[in-house]
């Protein structure tokens, strides 16, 4: 999960993002971040609006990318303090503008 989420502050227990065991410090800044960063985001848009990149040699492979994020990001109750409502737009109008 780390692969797919590497600003995410806490630890995993499978595929759950968790905060226990950490120190105030670390939950703090790890909430205040969240599972994953704008910037992380922005780059499989970047090659898949860029499809002609030189860093790109399969031009599948960033929607492979948009799809796992898609998938594994937690989304039952408990686990949604970690995403913000900006993260969770922002995954909608990606997935709207690429896959329909």
């Amino acid at each position: 999960m780390f692969q797919l989420f590497p600003s995410w502050q806490g630890s995993f227990d499978g595929g759950r993002p968790f905060l226990s065991g950490l120190e105030n410090k670390r939950v703090i800044a790890a909430l205040q971040h969240g599972l994953i960063s704008d910037a992380e985001l922005q780059s499989p848009l970047h090659l898949i609006r860029s499809p002609d990149s030189p860093f790109l040699k399969v031009p599948s492979l960033p929607y492979h990318s948009l799809i796992s994020i898609l998938s594994k990001i937690p989304s039952d109750k408990d686990s949604k303090v970690f995403w913000s409502g900006n993260l969770r737009d922002m995954l909608y109008g990606m997935s709207k503008t690429y896959f329909v």
